[in-house]
């Protein structure tokens, strides 16, 4: 009997946000033990331009506790890396799902592949904290 995989996105609320499940199990390795912060990105973007300042805070305050993964979608070939680059860390949906939305960033378990915020025109850090702790707790329960 053919066994069927399906995608369930089953929301509920973390953080004040809609989590969904990013993917279907574990990100790559290389993301384990830590919130992923993913961004799509474009340099031509005026979200991403604005959010910028909010971002280089977020990792300058979070450091080696988080993993920022910036998916640049700025040109056709920049696009293809990017999906390239998805595919490689288990991201593939999440970056098919939000290529031609930039500025959009999301917070994600690793362990789980569920985005606990998905964040657009955001420049406010907070936000940004209450989800990547939520995360970074999770992960070390």
């Amino acid at each position: 009997m053919k066994r069927l995989t399906m995608l369930v996105l089953t929301a509920f609320t973390v953080a004040g946000r809609v989590a969904q499940a990013a993917e279907t199990g574990p990100l790559a390795p290389t993301l384990q033990g830590k919130a992923v912060v993913a961004q799509i990105h474009a340099d031509w973007c005026p979200v991403c331009k604005a959010e910028r300042p909010t971002i280089d805070a977020v990792r300058a305050k979070y450091g080696k506790n988080i993993t920022y993964v910036a998916f640049d979608v700025t040109n056709g070939k920049t696009a293809n890396a990017a999906a390239d680059q998805a595919k490689h860390l288990g991201l593939s949906s999440f970056f098919n799902e939000n290529k031609s939305r930039t500025g959009t960033i999301a917070i994600i378990n690793p362990k789980t592949a569920i985005i606990s915020a998905k964040l657009y025109n955001e420049t406010d850090e907070a936000e940004y904290d209450k989800a990547i702790d939520a995360v970074n707790k999770q992960l070390s329960n």
